[in-house]
């Protein structure tokens, strides 16, 4: 994701982490994930990690993909500039939705 924010381009990356990325006992990325945090750093991206135990319920929610999208909101509000994150409404959920299934809006 790159994101425009008057004339300075901001880099994000944003990876989940599944069981196999973390260690068994401490839940902290193995020394893959470091590697690949640490060279996406260095090229002047900023990493915004998401533990699988948190995604995963999101998925039991009554409004699936609001939630994954507030749940990403959230994440990406203290990684990006003010203003930087449009909010969308329920009627533009909708839309979308709607449009991604092929039915008429």
């Amino acid at each position: 994701m790159t994101c425009g924010y008057g004339t300075a381009i901001m880099q994000v990356a944003v990876e989940l982490l599944l069981p196999q990325k973390l260690t068994r006992n401490t839940q902290e990325p193995i020394s893959r994930v470091l590697f690949r945090t640490a060279c996406l750093t260095a090229w002047g991206y900023t990493i915004v990690s998401v533990p699988w135990h948190e995604w995963a319920p999101l998925s039991y929610s009554d409004d699936v993909p609001r939630a994954k999208m507030e749940f990403l909101a959230a994440l990406l509000e203290g990684v990006l500039p003010p203003g930087a994150l449009p909010h969308p409404t329920r009627t533009d959920l909708d839309v979308k939705m709607l449009a991604k299934s092929g039915n008429e809006v």
